[in-house]
């Protein structure tokens, strides 16, 4: 989305939504509601269009190293989680989740233009972390191994787009380092990707390939956030937006649908599994 849009939207529909803490949509998959605070809650996300170009983008850059070196070397509290949860995937599973999104027929982008007919740069990025990380927990994976990764600034693709901000949901993971040691790490599952990349490569990815300025600000937050604003969060109102034009209304009418199959790909049978590295 571009970000002069961004900025006009925020003000116009984010006035109108009443935000929950909880995933609205119910009873189908009743069992992703979770309630859901910014996991750095002093981020101030708001004013980073103008904070942002107070610092030198390699200090930028090191910073943002720096945010996802600390965000991996966190303890998890897991004192609450289901032990039956899966609490590590395995990049397969990313690379299936992202098969899943690619043929969805909400948030693939082959039907971009059924929800942005007038080709006004909506973008979805946004639309589309949502939706795979309510497929990851339909999938069986535990909350709090889902997250969201924001950059924020000015980016493009050199041919004319541009856009001020894009997400995707990230998912813990494992690997092993140098020394042989299993070690956590976190996978970006961006359908805009389209494969299994680790968060620091996805940042990377954005920072080398799009941002204008180099002055891209990281920021790691809960699932449940929806844009970069501070306060934005998945709601029930969000569905009836008539700018996205039916969008989240299709896709919880497609994920209470796919919920039901009894042998579906969101059934016991198919829930993916915890991943272990040999």
């Amino acid at each position: 989305m571009k970000l002069s849009q961004w900025l006009l939207l925020s003000s116009l529909v984010f006035s109108q939504l009443s935000f929950s803490q909880t995933y609205p949509w119910t009873p189908t998959y009743k069992f992703v509601e979770k309630a859901e605070e910014d996991l750095f809650e002093k981020a101030d996300i708001d004013n980073v269009e103008y904070s942002r170009y107070s610092k030198d983008p390699s200090e930028i850059h090191r910073e943002n190293l720096a945010a996802i070196t600390n965000f991996i070397g966190e303890e998890m509290d897991l004192t609450y989680a289901n032990s039956t949860d899966v609490k590590s995937l395995s990049p397969d599973d990313v690379e299936d989740a992202l098969e899943v999104a690619g043929e969805n027929p909400v948030v693939s982008l082959y039907a971009y233009s059924k929800y942005d007919p007038e080709n006004q740069g909506i973008g979805f990025c946004f639309g589309r972390a949502m939706f795979t990380n309510i497929h990851l927990a339909m999938k069986g994976v535990e909350r709090e191994h889902i997250k969201k990764a924001f950059v924020v600034g000015e980016m493009s693709t050199g041919d004319g787009n541009q856009w001020g901000w894009h997400v995707t949901t990230i998912v813990q993971s494992l690997e092993k380092d140098e020394n042989g040691q299993v070690r956590e790490q976190w996978l970006a599952v961006d359908p805009i990707i389209g494969y299994a990349i680790t968060l620091e490569e996805w940042y990377l990815e954005m920072r080398n390939n799009y941002s204008t300025d180099k002055r891209l600000r990281l920021y790691i937050a809960e699932a449940g956030k929806l844009s970069p604003r501070a306060s934005s969060k998945y709601t029930e109102q969000l569905k009836k937006v008539e700018f996205y034009n039916n969008y989240f209304l299709d896709m919880a009418e497609w994920f209470d649908q796919t919920a039901n199959e009894p042998e579906g790909i969101y059934s016991d049978m198919n829930k993916y599994k915890n991943y272990e590295v040999k």
